[in-house]
């Protein structure tokens, strides 16, 4: 997942562009006022449960005993599929929120229902498979959403494909 973050950055920005990596058991306080890309769940990813708590989002993860995502607006419910050899699809979701410790900056959640999931949704961040993701952004023209990422494994390759986009309000 970071390596595919890392990619879209410096697509983005060019080598000049300053990644700062920090695992989020290591993760200072003073870094909470930056823009954040938290890579991972909330089981695992310190980060991602900081900033994933009070959060009530109309997407979300179901751990119930198989962890999946919901919509709660339309009641659609995204199910990976595994089969004997392992994991077909995963389900990955994008989150785009404001940073609450500091006004202007921004918190990018990249999180899955596996790890398959995580790295699909940061797949679709890199210039190869951004183009859908970055044409519903620029339609929206709101700073924050949500997006569910479909991700097709073979073998250690994943494969995603946008299917949910939907934008958030948050009151500053």
């Amino acid at each position: 997942g970071v390596s595919f973050v890392r990619e879209s950055l410096i697509a983005a920005y060019g080598n000049s562009v300053l990644i700062q990596l920090v695992f989020s058991n290591n993760f200072p306080e003073t870094g909470l006022t930056g823009n954040i890309i938290s890579i991972g769940g909330a089981k695992y990813n310190q980060t991602t449960q900081l900033f994933s708590k009070n959060l009530s989002l109309p997407i979300n993860f179901v751990y119930d005993p198989k962890t999946y995502l919901i919509d709660s607006e339309t009641s659609t419910e995204y199910y990976p599929e595994i089969d004997s050899d392992g994991i077909v699809t995963d389900f990955g979701l994008l989150i785009k929120i404001p940073n609450p410790y500091q006004k202007n900056k921004s918190v990018l959640l990249v999180r899955g229902a596996h790890t398959f999931g995580v790295a699909g949704a940061a797949r679709l961040l890199t210039p190869t498979y951004s183009s859908e993701l970055i044409q519903e952004i620029v339609q929206s023209r709101e700073e924050y959403w949500q997006a569910v990422v479909e991700t097709t494994v073979h073998g250690s390759q994943v494969f995603p494909k946008l299917v949910t986009f939907k934008t958030l309000t948050f009151d500053r």
